[in-house]
């Protein structure tokens, strides 16, 4: 199973997410629990980088 790094930044009420281990993987939501699964369902478009997105693990990073 991967593990993959999303760092969130807050921009007009949208959690604007970008995943450290795949250059070019943004994503978005308006509620921070929701980011692990925006995150998988991105890594879905990426099935060079990810083949079971379903079974990733997604550590969020949230601004202090």
């Amino acid at each position: 199973m991967s593990t993959y790094t999303a760092r969130a930044t807050l921009e007009d009420g949208w959690w604007v997410v970008e995943v450290d281990e795949v250059p070019g993987l943004f994503t978005q939501s308006q509620n921070p629990e929701d980011i692990p699964d925006m995150v998988r369902d991105a890594l879905a478009l990426f099935p060079e980088v990810e083949r079971n997105p379903a079974s990733a693990r997604v550590r969020v990073i949230l601004p202090d």
